[in-house]
């Protein structure tokens, strides 16, 4: 018996166990005591939907500034990179 027959043992037993577990109740059915959410009418939705797709396009637009800032940091210092190089020769 070597390490290999014990590793190969765990791996059989993980497979065989279930991935998810089988007490939840099945979908779409109803279980008692568990509330369930109330129905928000469309137009708060969209209103939401439209803020939040705000609050994306506004971080997206502040990553791009980032982006642009270190892009042209980085130039600089490749500049200055090569400057030192041609000194250095």
């Amino acid at each position: 018996m070597g390490i290999l027959d014990k590793l190969r043992r765990k791996k059989k037993g993980r497979l065989d166990e279930p991935r998810f577990p089988t007490d939840a109740p099945p979908a779409g059915t109803v279980t008692p005591g568990v509330p369930t959410a109330p129905a928000v009418p469309t137009s708060a939705t969209r209103g939401s939907l439209k803020a939040e797709l705000d609050l994306v396009l506004s971080q997206m637009e502040n990553l791009r500034m980032q982006y642009e800032a270190i892009s042209s940091r980085l130039q600089n210092i490749e500049r200055v990179v090569t400057e030192i190089r041609g000194f250095c020769k």
